[in-house]
């Protein structure tokens, strides 16, 4: 059992701290690209739920990329290619 300092020092809400930093990295992507769910989970060890408000705060909504059957989240009416950081090319 931990000891109740342990709480108090050592865990913090780390759902803040992934927000900030996928907002930000988000503000400066192009709009051309796209993304997953699992891709920026993955690149940002942060659960999907937080990936998905800051996707939806981002203003990006779900389709497909252009001459392909992938679902990525893209800005409206953008190509979205998927992101190079985030394929697994």
């Amino acid at each position: 059992m931990k000891p109740p300092w342990f709480h108090e020092t050592c865990k913090t809400d780390t759902n803040a701290d992934h927000e900030t930093a996928i907002m930000s990295w988000l503000d400066d992507q192009e709009d051309k690209y796209g993304y997953t769910f699992a891709g920026l989970s993955a690149h940002f060890k942060a659960g999907n739920g937080v990936v998905k408000n800051c996707l939806d705060a981002s203003s990006y909504k779900r389709g497909k990329i252009k001459g392909t059957d992938i679902n990525v989240y893209k800005k409206v009416g953008a190509a979205g290619k998927l992101h190079w950081k985030l394929s697994k090319d």
